[in-house]
């Protein structure tokens, strides 16, 4: 079976299908619904508007890689005359030009930051484990990055995190933008880690100390309670490719690949 509007398989991207049109295509037109989106910007406004009265110092907490889509999500926030804590997760992989469009998205929005670095053995070996038993060397830093923004976000006090795209709703339409779609423990499982959990990741053959552990493990909720998570392109028109030649003028640097056209991809 094929989309009746785009064409695509089915078979592609674990795509739903609604009559003949694809979930990605429905979600889509949810893109220029005029009523979702009266009524997408009303819930972000009055979502920020209560995290605003509840923070001390910062009132959100963004984490970046960094790529073009930080500078939107950053600039948006300012823009609304929000706070945020901008926050790293040292994943060993950034080049040169990385760290620079990290220094300079700091820089050009002049808000606070903070760069975590895991222990560095121990975080060898995890990507050591991770290639051997997953095939992906990602695992220690997906799981590493999302416990440690929301153990940082409940230590500061700070209500809200703020992520930017939301993929499974961008590129397969698996989430409607009806949702009132919030990150958790459960999207990270099913999205981030891709449903391995700590448990069997440790399991046989990963030679890390016990006391390493905790720098994968998700917060349980007693110890995020009054923190939420937020992806917004749930609630905004998301244009990657405007975002992306956005950014060039706010000194974004793009990097070519010799296997993608798209200098922006990190």
């Amino acid at each position: 079976m094929n989309c009746s509007s785009c064409g695509i398989s089915v078979a592609s991207f674990g795509l739903t299908f609604f009559d003949s049109k694809c979930s990605a295509c429905v979600s889509f037109d949810e893109v220029r619904d005029h009523e979702i989106a009266l009524k997408n910007e009303r819930y972000l406004n009055d979502f920020f508007d209560r995290a605003y009265s509840k923070s001390s110092t910062y009132d959100c907490l963004v984490p970046v890689r960094p790529d073009a889509e930080d500078y939107f999500v950053v600039n948006y926030l300012v823009s609304r005359g929000l706070n945020p804590l901008v926050v790293l997760v040292n994943n060993f992989f950034l080049n040169d030009i990385g760290w620079r469009n990290f220094h300079n998205l700091i820089t050009v929005y002049d808000v606070d930051s903070v760069a975590y670095s895991p222990n560095y053995p121990a975080y060898q070996e995890m990507v050591r484990a991770s290639l051997r038993k997953l095939g992906s060397i990602y695992y220690p830093y997906k799981a590493i990055q999302h416990g440690y923004v929301m153990r940082l976000a409940r230590e500061k006090s700070i209500p809200v995190v703020v992520w930017g795209q939301c993929q499974p709703l961008e590129f397969s339409g698996k989430f409607s933008r009806r949702d009132r779609l919030f990150l958790s423990q459960w999207w990270v499982h099913e999205h981030e880690t891709n449903g391995v959990t700590l448990e069997q990741f440790l399991g046989t053959g990963v030679q890390l100390n016990k006391r390493d552990h905790s720098m994968l493990q998700y917060p349980r909720i007693s110890e995020t309670r009054g923190v939420k998570s937020v992806f917004l392109s749930n609630f905004l028109p998301w244009d990657q490719a405007r975002q992306n030649i956005d950014a060039l003028s706010k000194g974004f640097v793009t990097e070519s690949s010799d296997n993608s056209y798209d200098g922006f991809e990190n």
